[in-house]
């Protein structure tokens, strides 16, 4: 989670370590887990995913699934942040 100079919630993720690459079912439990931590977080739930809300970055040891990718890649506005343990090294 990362808030900004007026505490707001600006981006909430996750970090995934395993061989496998994170797919479609680790956004949802992104979600699910956002939603549910939302009223903590003081954030509307409705927001989550929206582009009125945080927002989301999933990270990964093993990359990511063609599926997820392509779900990223078409949101409008990009709101989904994808990045692997390469792309962390690259900077």
């Amino acid at each position: 989670m990362a808030v900004d100079a007026q505490d707001r919630v600006v981006l909430i993720g996750s970090c995934k370590w395993t061989n496998a690459p994170a797919d479609v079912s680790e956004y949802a439990a992104l979600l699910a887990g956002a939603k549910a931590a939302s009223a903590d977080l003081k954030l509307d739930a409705g927001t989550i995913g929206t582009t009125e809300g945080p927002w989301l970055a999933m990270f990964s040891r093993s990359g990511f699934t063609h599926r997820i990718e392509e779900l990223a890649a078409h949101q409008e506005p990009r709101r989904l942040l994808l990045v692997s343990l390469d792309a962390l090294y690259a900077v």
